[in-house]
């Protein structure tokens, strides 16, 4: 009897979510995105298991508020895997309390081929302390340190691995034994990615499919709002109907610092996509491999007392480039991890929570003004 009362108020109290006027849930008040949020922040790992994909299994790192006067746990280590190097957050508290306020926005991660759910630390501990909660998987078969599946199962398995968090995170929002209970609102979800994980954002929304491989990606209706970051990198081979079939707000944030500048990944979704606003920023300088984990690697075995040297050659024999994309004089990782997360937090402000204060921070006005180092253009409703 006391399982179904608590199924009754769990659904009674998401029913008021879904009918809550948009700027009401889950938020103290208006916040600009240049400076971090009114909470501070809590991590937590965890697992899911498909069993309809032989029991494939995702580690899962989530991000949520906490309120400050309850910051309590050790900092987060983002662990790197190999040779003990990481990066020790300054923000993140593992397992610290969730703050009792409920029905935050719920923002899905995707970290780029060959890399970690961490990898966006910045991004995501500041959308954390802004009143979302945040979550992303390890893509298993395509991590730091996997081997990697072929490129079309990758592309198979990433957008059912996306739905699959989002089912499993909104599961716990109605476990009253589970600390998020009632923390997320399922009428506010969104998804952003790195590379690959940009592609399968996208993806998200306007579904994907291969029938000579098998793949049947169904788009998941449940997501409201994509961001792709740097896609550059070959990985956008979606047919035009599918990137047509982008019909949800969209920010695209390019490497305009690569050789072959902004490239189709990029141009593609830009020309064709059919949700408005949508948005593109491109830092100048920008180069694909920053918004990875490579420099922060590199980085860390440098604090350890590996040369410079042995970096850029390591990096070379995997074909990067530590100098160019890490230590570049024209735009420093901490800068661009910056106005990434300066500008994504006003689009998932702007788009999830329909706040429309947001908009003045989305223009190329703004940019012009506030951003000289980002060319930003944007495209709304009615404008091709």
């Amino acid at each position: 009897m006391q399982c179904s009362n608590h199924r009754r108020f769990a659904s009674l109290i998401i029913l008021l979510l879904l009918i809550a006027p948009e700027a009401q849930a889950g938020r103290w008040r208006f916040q600009s995105p240049a400076e971090p949020g009114s909470y501070a922040v809590g991590h937590s790992v965890f697992e899911i298991v498909d069993p309809t994909r032989d029991d494939r299994t995702l580690p899962v790192d989530v991000w949520y508020p906490v309120d400050p006067q309850n910051a309590d746990g050790m900092p987060s280590f983002y662990d790197f895997i190999l040779f003990f190097t990481g990066v020790l957050s300054a923000v993140s508290l593992d397992d610290a309390p969730p703050t009792a306020t409920i029905g935050f926005p719920l923002v899905v991660y995707s970290h780029g081929s060959g890399g970690l759910g961490t990898e966006a630390g910045t991004l995501v501990e500041a959308l954390a302390s802004h009143g979302f909660v945040v979550a992303a998987p390890g893509h298993v078969k395509d991590r730091w340190q996997d081997v990697q599946d072929p490129l079309e199962d990758r592309r198979r398995d990433r957008p059912l691995d996306v739905s699959l968090v989002i089912d499993r995170m909104l599961a716990r929002n109605l476990d009253p034994l589970d600390p998020l209970y009632l923390r997320i609102n399922p009428k506010h979800i969104g998804v952003v990615g790195w590379s690959l994980g940009g592609w399968t954002a996208t993806e998200l929304v306007s579904g994907h499919s291969e029938p000579e491989l098998g793949t049947e990606s169904p788009p998941d209706p449940r997501v409201r709002a994509v961001a792709a970051l740097a896609s550059g990198s070959g990985d956008y081979e979606s047919p035009e109907a599918e990137i047509v079939a982008i019909d949800v707000p969209l920010f695209l944030m390019s490497s305009p610092g690569d050789p072959e500048g902004v490239d189709s990944d990029t141009l593609r979704p830009w020309n064709l996509a059919s949700g408005r606003p949508l948005y593109r920023a491109d830092p100048t300088g920008a180069m694909h491999g920053m918004f990875g984990l490579g420099c922060d690697f590199g980085e860390s075995l440098i604090s350890m007392g590996v040369p410079l040297a042995a970096i850029v050659l390591l990096e070379s024999n995997n074909g990067g480039d530590f100098l160019a994309e890490c230590r570049s004089p024209l735009l420093s990782i901490p800068e661009l991890k910056r106005v990434r997360d300066f500008y994504l937090t006003a689009f998932f402000e702007r788009h999830l929570l329909g706040d429309t204060r947001y908009d003045a921070f989305l223009t190329p006005a703004y940019a012009a003004q506030h951003e000289p180092g980002v060319v930003f253009q944007r495209k709304d409703a009615g404008q091709p």
